[in-house]
């Protein structure tokens, strides 16, 4: 986790989390509410949702729920 914190970035800390999470088929279940995971991440619950929404955008990540894949 400090090496996620030493990233400025927001969209690069969530994609750090998700690669050290996810699992052989590309699914990370996020066991963790939003605002946990923020925390964890040192962020703001509303950055870490536009980080998602982007990275999604961005074809780098599908969500499903709680469920997300990286592609």
């Amino acid at each position: 986790m400090l090496e996620i914190h030493a990233i400025h970035s927001a969209d690069e800390r969530v994609i750090q989390y998700l690669r050290l999470h996810v699992g052989v088929d590309g699914h990370c279940a996020l066991e963790l509410t939003i605002k946990d995971l923020a925390g964890q991440l040192g962020l703001a619950h509303e950055t870490l949702y536009r980080s998602l929404k982007k990275l999604e955008e961005d074809g780098m990540i599908e969500r499903n729920g709680r469920e997300i894949t990286v592609l």
